[in-house]
């Protein structure tokens, strides 16, 4: 026996029954009161440790239960407006018949939801007042039942429900101490859901990084838009995502991934399609139930069941140009899918914009080569020092080049009049020194050939040169 417990016999020998009664009950309580205390010192450890929200909710079901000491316990979470009830945890044995439908406003739960207030209710209270007479006239009867709102500030993350058919479980003590365990509850799951938003949006910048990379370092188009579907479906936990792009009244469906893939290449109209519809107004839009959306073009639903999608618009400077959307996931879609998905639709516009750029430079480049090779003359162009940085095939025909390196960086006093220094009536002195136009009649080094030169100066510094053999007296 402890020294503790002996005392306790010394005080009880000397009172009278009453008093010795009163005596063993405040012992009663103190030892409550340091159990319920040390369970919540172990949970509020437990929940530290947890980032996880349904890790989170089972540590609180079964911290609930054990420093309560009740029979059952359910965890609540009600959606608003219509207050739908869902169960989140249930832990005892009767706890899978217990339901807590939302009534119309009167009953205790909803009130509790409402106002915040923890909510002791016992024996004498009228069934009618509580949920429903079949949670209240239970075998054995229900002694008492405590309803406590998860709350962490003004936020309310749910309720949880504690039941008891042993008298004097739920008292007072035992609601003071409820409340501080659903506000801690609340506090986890308050902490939980921070951290689970604060790495989506760490994956979401390192998503949009990598697209960004991708649309600097490609120009081709086609690549840099698989990537942006495939990281919009990972971010949004989408089955399927698709690109279209417009051209006069239709758009053209260019690159699809997941269930989408079948779409690659289908036409939509832009009137009477919902791809057509955000292209139009330049908003994005969602659609949970496409089945039954007026805005859908219907026909292409035979190919795959869409059943949701969100759909943002391709914005460029010059207009809208397309549309990217993601379908199907087991929840509905939200506005913060919308937001997710406009960022990365504008950067597929910012790809199609520079590959179309790209494209557009690589055909006038390539119209002007042809145009440069086809000149009948010799044709370069040199840097400052005279150093030859492009040349036309007549070039390399009249210096004996085969290949167009064969002219890249040699001097052009060398590689076309074999000079190692440049002649006294040197053209390209007055082209690259003095900005003016230079020609000249120059004799090339073996003494047989005289070759007419043409420089003008180049905006960009050096000049362009151009050059033929030719027959009769030098000009000065």
């Amino acid at each position: 026996m402890s020294e503790l417990d002996e005392l306790t016999v010394a005080a009880l020998a000397g009172l009278d029954p009453a008093q010795g009664d009163r005596l063993r009950a405040l012992i009663r309580s103190g030892d409550r009161r340091a159990a319920a205390l040390a369970g919540l010192q172990q949970l509020v450890m437990a929940l530290a440790r947890a980032m996880d929200e349904e890790v989170i909710l089972d540590e609180v079901a079964k911290g609930a239960q054990r420093v309560l000491g009740v029979r059952g316990v359910l965890l609540l979470d009600i959606t608003e407006p219509d207050r739908r009830i869902t169960v989140r945890r249930r832990l005892g044995d009767d706890a899978v018949g217990f339901e807590l439908p939302a009534g119309d406003g009167g009953d205790a739960l909803t009130e509790t939801w409402r106002t915040g207030t923890p909510l002791l209710l016992r024996r004498e209270v009228p069934p009618e007042a509580v949920l429903l007479d079949a949670t209240w006239q239970r075998e054995p009867p229900l002694e008492g039942m405590l309803l406590l709102p998860m709350v962490h500030g003004r936020k309310l993350f749910g309720a949880l429900v504690a039941w008891s058919d042993e008298p004097g479980v739920l008292d007072e003590e035992a609601r003071d101490v409820g409340t501080t365990l659903a506000v801690v509850a609340g506090t986890a799951l308050n902490n939980a859901r921070l951290h689970m938003e604060s790495e989506r949006e760490r994956r979401q910048s390192d998503a949009m990084a990598e697209v960004a990379r991708a649309v600097g370092e490609s120009l081709k188009v086609t690549e840099v838009q698989r990537l942006i579907l495939r990281h919009a479906m990972a971010l949004v936990r989408a089955a399927g995502a698709c690109t279209a792009l417009r051209d006069g009244d239709y758009l053209y469906v260019q690159s699809a991934a997941g269930i989408a893939d079948v779409f690659t290449g289908v036409v939509l109209p832009v009137q009477g399609s919902l791809m057509g519809q955000v292209v139009l107004s330049g908003q994005a839009a969602i659609s949970n139930d496409v089945a039954t959306d007026p805005a859908a073009y219907h026909r292409n639903l035979q190919l795959v069941d869409v059943r949701r999608a969100v759909i943002a618009p391709l914005r460029t400077a010059r207009g809208i140009i397309g549309a990217l959307a993601l379908l199907n996931r087991d929840e509905a879609f939200h506005d913060g899918d919308a937001r997710i998905l406009q960022r990365l639709a504008d950067q597929v516009a910012v790809a199609i914009v520079n590959a179309r750029l790209f494209a557009d430079i690589q055909e006038a480049t390539r119209e002007w080569s042809s145009i440069f090779d086809a000149i009948g003359v010799g044709m370069v162009v040199v840097n400052e020092e005279g150093r030859v940085l492009r040349c036309n095939v007549r070039a390399r025909q009249l210096t004996g080049d085969e290949t167009t390196f064969g002219l890249i960086g040699r001097s052009f006093h060398a590689a076309v009049l074999g000079l190692p220094h440049p002649p006294p009536n040197d053209p390209l002195r007055m082209a690259i020194e003095d900005g003016a136009r230079g020609r000249a009649r120059c004799r090339h080094a073996n003494g047989r050939v005289e070759i007419d030169i043409i420089a003008m100066p180049h905006p960009d510094g050096g000049a362009v040169v151009t050059f033929d053999p030719v027959e009769g007296p030098p000009h000065g």
